[in-house]
Order: C-alpha cells, then structure tokens, then sequence
C-alpha cells in the first residue's frame, strides 16, 4: 500500500476482509460503488475455486468484476510430516494405503484442499481432509505429526523447510 500510494500520489486504503474463502471480501468488493477505486486483490480461491467448492456465493465471479492483471503465480509443496518413511509420491501413496487410520490431509486454503482431494482421488486413497483456518495452523499440524501431508504455497512453507535444515 505504501509504494501504491507513494506512486499514486493520493491516499491508498487497505481493508482486508478474511474468513469463508474469501467470500466475505468478494461480497464486499462486489457491493462496492463501481466507482474505479475499490480494487480487489485475490487468489484463485474467490473466483476459481469457490464456484464448485459451495452450492452459492453472495457474487458472481465473472458478472460482479473486472479482471485487471495477474500479479504473481505461486508454485505449491507436498509436504509430509517428518516421521514418514516416504521420499516419493509413489511411496506416499502405498504408505496411505497401508497405513489407512493415519491417512489425512490438512489444508488451510482451497489450493492446497483441491490438490490434496485430486491426488487422494487419482491414487485411490481414502483419506480424512482436515480443514484449517488458515495455512499455518494446518502446517504446525503436519510438523506436530497431527497430520498426514499437506499442499502448501512456497511462501507458508520457507519458514518451516528453514527451521528442518
């Protein structure tokens, strides 16, 4: 905000509005005055994701906005907790299906929720997805042994793989 402003030269407001993927800011971007000044910074979450993720949303992803530009693309981890005696998907995988009790998923967003349900699906896993409030939460749970495995952005991740070593 502070280099948008100093660019702009005018005052710049940021209001982040968290919680229900995303839906409460979307809701309140979408009701916003189309005036030019209200700009909504997002993931794929409000406007990818949510759609099939919930039966209704408060907006219309395509109808309620205006795409601007994409400002980063984030690539994701498979993380798994640190007792695992795993170094590979495939070896992942036979350790789920031979460990069924302890077979789960954390996620804290809905990247890391598809691509978990979309590998659990493709390798024929039946695992218990563990939601979380947010990607931190969900990857202490991994670390602490809690869960399984989890999807997790880069960014989440570097303080965790920093503190492994």
């Amino acid at each position: 905000a502070d280099e948008l402003q100093a660019r702009l030269r005018t005052t710049v407001v940021v209001e982040n509005l968290p919680g229900a993927s995303g839906q409460i800011a979307a809701s309140a971007v979408a009701r916003a005055k189309p005036d030019g000044y209200t700009i909504f910074f997002t993931t794929n979450t409000t406007h990818g994701a949510n759609p099939s993720l919930f039966k209704t949303l408060s907006y219309d992803p395509i109808k309620d906005f205006e795409p601007v530009t994409l400002i980063s693309e984030t690539p994701f981890l498979l993380v798994v907790r640190k007792d695992m005696p795993v170094k590979n998907v495939k070896e992942l995988v036979a350790w789920l299906k031979a460990n069924p009790a302890q077979a789960s998923y954390g996620y804290g967003n809905s990247t890391g929720q598809v691509a978990a349900a979309a590998l659990m699906k493709a390798m024929h896993v039946d695992a218990i997805a563990v939601p979380y409030k947010g990607t931190p939460a969900a990857a202490s749970d991994v670390i602490g042994g809690r869960v399984a495995l989890m999807f997790v952005d880069t960014a989440a991740a570097q303080p965790f793989i920093a503190a492994d070593g």
